[in-house]
């Protein structure tokens, strides 16, 4: 009977151990990833706010040269024109602009006038007065505090419409950084907002990522102003929902091989069999072995023919093995993969684009967008809207299927397609094949729905060489495909007047 006891007491000592060094070596292997997966997906996120501000400034710049290089301002600036403010600086104007203010100046930087939605007062006036006396030229425009708060501010030279001789004057347009302008952020990113302060800081560091808790992490990203030192902190809070799930599937299989183990504990004080011990010690030497080699695709091997109590644990801890092998592969994949098309999705394209780069001596960045899609949501409802972007991503497949390169959706009804090609016309050839295609009628939910897509293209090294860099020339591009009329597509070109 001591024997016995001595025997429970050991064993089942060593299957504590065992528990333990399981946990000890497979948690922080898991948890690292799931970890690395949010950080990952935070950083992001706080990518697609600074591209937001960077965006809305080239928005800015491109409305400020058009109203900088034309006729009637220059004109103005002169003294000839007279009803100047009367016929173009309209309350409609300045929301259809979705800016505040417009002021003017010659070309000594000495005032000469200014509208907005409200009249401007003395501390804007001279507020401005000094940016213009001291700040250095911008090739975008620039954050900026006012007595009225942060404001996007673009100062452009003002020039005839045939944008040759002298400029005769200065431009000034404003638009602030209000709660309104917060929200349209929150709602086109789909993203919510913790804080949007103001801060002094000297450090260079642009992004932060901290974890508060087990469940949330909290990123932080810096926007510089014009003014040294001075910072526009944006931060937001995000679930740590892959490492949670992590966590949950480590609980999980650990309440399972606490269960394994005690039927073997149980098993082995009633046989009292040393070979059930040696087999035991097996088992625990071919787990050191993967845990030694960090290889998640080791199986245990079976230390008898038999189909005995061991070798059922051996094949369960094989079959968990690889289902969290399995697992692993899956979260990995569905973090890469557009939920409702099946298409890559912006990370995937992010990941894919370097080995596109490197093996391409072109590479063309498509920029899709469906024109009018908003509208089909609302007439048939998102359950038919959904069912177009599966029957568009489908297309796109499909006449990718010859074509070196990949199609990925990164959201809304906006497509990126890259394309390794050799001369632009056939880039040209190729957008122009999506075109039709996408133009074709659909068969939605018994409706014959017909939609258009417009398209901006950018290529590599021509327009750049960096991924967002890329992605936004052809975003750039495909607004200027809308402002021509839809239903076509455009080449990027690095140059104001393009923009304007």
């Amino acid at each position: 009977m001591k024997l016995k006891v001595q025997t429970l007491f050991i064993i089942g000592i060593s299957m504590v151990l065992f528990l333990a060094f399981l946990m000890l070596v497979t948690r922080p292997l898991l948890i690292r990833d799931g970890d690395h997966l949010d950080r990952e997906r935070l950083e992001l996120n706080l990518d697609m706010v600074h591209n937001y501000f960077e965006s809305e400034k080239e928005d800015l710049n491109r409305i400020s040269l058009d109203w900088a290089i034309w006729d009637d301002t220059f004109e103005f600036i002169e003294g000839n024109g007279r009803n100047y403010v009367e016929r173009n600086l309209m309350d409609a104007t300045f929301d259809n602009l979705e800016i505040t203010y417009m002021l003017f100046y010659d070309m000594n930087n000495e005032y000469i006038n200014s509208s907005g939605i409200e009249p401007i007062d003395s501390s804007m006036k001279q507020t401005m007065q000094t940016l213009i006396d001291n700040t250095k030229p911008q090739e975008l425009p620039f954050l900026a505090s006012t007595p009225k708060g942060l404001a996007l501010i673009d100062i452009e030279k003002v020039y005839p419409s045939n944008g040759k001789g002298q400029s005769n004057g200065k431009m000034v347009m404003i638009r602030f950084i209000d709660q309104s302008f917060i929200e349209t952020l929150e709602m086109n990113l789909s993203l919510q907002l913790e804080s949007f302060t103001q801060v002094t800081k000297q450090s260079a560091q642009l992004k932060d990522i901290q974890i508060i808790s087990n469940k949330q992490l909290l990123g932080t990203l810096y926007i510089e102003e014009i003014t040294d030192g001075k910072y526009i902190e944006v931060s937001m809070l995000q679930n740590r929902d892959y490492f949670i799930q992590k966590l949950d599937s480590i609980n999980n299989l650990f309440i399972t091989f606490i269960v394994m183990i005690l039927m073997i504990v149980l098993l082995i004080y009633i046989l009292l069999d040393r070979l059930i011990v040696s087999r035991v010690t097996t088992l625990s030497g071919q787990l050191r072995d993967i845990q030694e080699s960090k290889d998640g695709s080791t199986r245990l091997g079976y230390s008898r023919k038999n189909k005995d109590e061991i070798y059922v644990l051996e094949h369960t801890v094989n079959d968990m093995m690889q289902s969290l092998e399995e697992s692993h592969e899956e979260i990995k994949r569905l973090a890469y993969l557009d939920f409702l098309t099946g298409l890559p999705n912006r990370f995937r394209l992010q990941r894919d684009f370097e080995s596109f780069a490197q093996s391409s001596e072109r590479l063309g960045t498509l920029f899709l967008d469906l024109d009018g899609f908003k509208a089909i949501n609302d007439v048939y409802g998102h359950a038919a809207g959904d069912s177009l972007l599966q029957a568009v991503a489908f297309r796109l497949t499909t006449l990718m299927q010859d074509t070196p390169g990949m199609v990925a959706r990164i959201g809304g009804d906006e497509f990126i397609i890259l394309v390794q090609h050799q001369q632009q016309e056939e880039l040209g050839s190729f957008a122009r094949l999506i075109t039709e295609a996408i133009s074709e009628p659909y068969e939605i939910q018994g409706n014959l729905v017909h939609i258009t897509s417009s398209l901006g293209i950018s290529q590599l090294p021509k327009d750049g060489h960096k991924f967002y860099e890329l992605l936004n020339h052809a975003d750039t591009a495909m607004y200027i495909s809308k402002k021509k009329g839809k239903n076509q597509f455009t080449f990027y070109e690095n140059n104001s007047e393009n923009l304007s």
